[in-house]
């Protein structure tokens, strides 16, 4: 993990970032938010340095509407729009409130119907959205919706769960319960991604495993230290989340990673 992202994680983190003066981290712990958020900027960094969009695009507003990990605000590539879209009513609305008179806007709407004209995002920023579809029809409808809106110089940025890591499984089947705040849904293999997105007229660029946290269980620990040392504990939660990160630099990174990333581009219309 770069020493900036560590001392992000100390908690020093919000200086310099958009953060809404509520925060509502019933799911995440805020130290495991922000590095989140910060794993996602970093793509966004590496995949698009050289990218100038007019507009930004983010297809779910559920961090910005709950968390600390909200990455829409955070995107500065001197874009004239950010703007995040959501199939859920009330978290739009939930959003809205939060980020009342700032950049970010945001729009109630479906990616498997989106309201853009074709070839017109320059950036599509896709975090954890696709992989909520209950079937693989419809994520493969989403796949094809953004890669008809994406503009042909453009790039799309997408992150899924990785259904090879261990605790997958367990965690859908847990979000499956009727109490669950929401539920995880279809999700593909690296290779079957891969396809989809090739099938779909999307070049794939880039891959990156992303966060190696054990889900739930990081959160049950967290609330747990947080508990036992109090307002002291922010130091104990780094080095909790930098020792996994180090998963990164492994050969078995691609199991224990929670999501995979992907940064993309469209592919150009064949030769007549």
């Amino acid at each position: 993990m770069p020493e900036d992202q560590t001392a992000l994680n100390r908690g020093s983190a919000a200086q310099g970032f958009a953060q809404p003066a509520d925060s509502d981290s019933w799911y995440l712990d805020p130290l495991a938010a922000l590095q989140k958020r910060n794993v996602h900027l970093e793509l966004v960094r590496d995949w698009a340095p050289d990218l100038r969009p007019q507009t930004v695009v983010k297809t779910d507003v559920f961090e910005e509407a709950n968390n600390q990990d909200a990455v829409l605000p955070n995107v500065k590539l001197g874009q004239r729009l950010s703007l995040g879209f959501d199939v859920e009513l009330r978290t739009v609305a939930k959003a809205q409130r939060r980020y009342q008179g700032e950049a970010p806007q945001f729009l109630n709407a479906d990616a498997r119907n989106l309201p853009f004209a074709s070839d017109s995002l320059e950036l599509i920023i896709s975090t954890s959205t696709l992989d909520h579809f209950e079937t693989r029809a419809e994520f493969v409808e989403s796949i094809r919706e953004l890669a008809r809106v994406l503009d042909p110089k453009g790039r799309m940025i997408l992150t899924i769960d990785n259904p090879w890591n261990p605790g997958y499984f367990p965690l859908y089947a847990l979000f499956r319960l009727p109490f669950a705040p929401f539920k995880l849904g279809y999700t593909p293999t690296r290779a079957r991604l891969d396809a989809d997105l090739r099938d779909a007229g999307l070049r794939p660029q880039a891959w990156r495993p992303l966060i190696h946290n054990p889900r739930m269980i990081t959160t049950l620990i967290l609330l747990g230290l947080r508990k036992l040392f109090g307002a002291s504990a922010d130091g104990v939660v780094s080095s909790y989340l930098n020792l996994f990160a180090r998963c990164e630099s492994l050969p078995t990174r691609w199991f224990t990673c929670v999501f995979m990333a992907v940064c993309v581009t469209k592919e150009p219309p064949s030769a007549a």
